[in-house]
């Protein structure tokens, strides 16, 4: 299993103290409203050790997913650092579909950037749950048993997220980098995960995903936007956290 848990714990503690200790000031940029399109493949099920799913997985290998969202480009960043950028709200209007299964939506999400001069250019996604709705599908909860101890635990949605990859590390032209629209052009390779937490242990099961495409195409007329100024320490004291993360969750995929 990928490290994502590791590096969406840590985004999201980031995120929450950016948010509390933000100023806005006036941005220089406009924003650009992109329609961002991402579809593929489902590759499996993974349950987490010691858990064994019961019945059949709520999704099976081989099925088509599609996630879709509006991506501000000029969406304030929160967090920062030489090789790190973090931005929010960055993505709303959010779409996730798969086959067999229907669609659900979501209000917002948030952006994550960064470049890992060692090896690739990276852009991820995530939606938490607290904006998903999976109600009346069968995706809402899922029951595993508890080898060890001989019991089933319920185990619920946590997060959508999605990672892309640019092995060229052409993408981006400045630290920290900058927010951009994602296309196959730009990221040609990338993996996903649906990921519910739960158990005793608080463990994490998954769907994994496999990106085929992605798209994206500019929507509308440019709008102000009120940007948080940079956060000094903040930023900097995230990146050191962050970049483990990224580092460990390249390293595994």
């Amino acid at each position: 299993m990928r490290n994502a848990p590791l590096l969406v714990r840590s985004v999201r503690l980031g995120l929450g103290l950016a948010v509390l200790l933000a100023v806005v000031s006036p941005a220089a940029a406009r924003a650009a409203i992109h329609v961002v399109t991402i579809a593929g493949t489902v590759e499996g099920f993974v349950e987490p050790p010691g858990f064994l799913l019961d019945g059949s997985p709520p999704v099976n290998g081989g099925e088509s997913f599609t996630l879709s969202f509006h991506l501000d480009d000029a969406a304030p960043r929160v967090s920062m650092g030489p090789e790190f950028a973090l931005y929010y709200p960055a993505i709303s209007n959010v779409s996730f579909t798969i086959s067999g299964v229907g669609s659900i939506g979501a209000d917002a999400g948030f952006a994550l950037t960064a470049i890992n001069t060692s090896s690739n250019h990276q852009w991820s996604t995530f939606v938490e749950s607290d904006a998903l709705n999976f109600a009346g599908t069968p995706l809402e909860t899922l029951s595993l048993s508890n080898t060890s101890l001989g019991e089933d635990e319920d185990f619920t949605l946590d997060y959508i997220n999605v990672d892309l990859f640019d092995l060229s590390e052409s993408v981006y032209t400045e630290t920290p980098p900058e927010l951009v629209a994602p296309s196959s052009s730009s990221f040609p390779l990338g993996f996903g995960q649906v990921y519910w937490l739960g158990g005793s242990s608080l463990a994490s099961a998954s769907i994994e995903l496999s990106v085929d495409s992605v798209s994206s195409a500019p929507v509308g007329a440019p709008v102000p936007l009120l940007a948080p100024a940079p956060l000094g320490l903040l930023g900097l004291g995230m990146t050191g956290v962050a970049s483990i993360a990224l580092r460990s969750r390249w390293a595994r995929a």
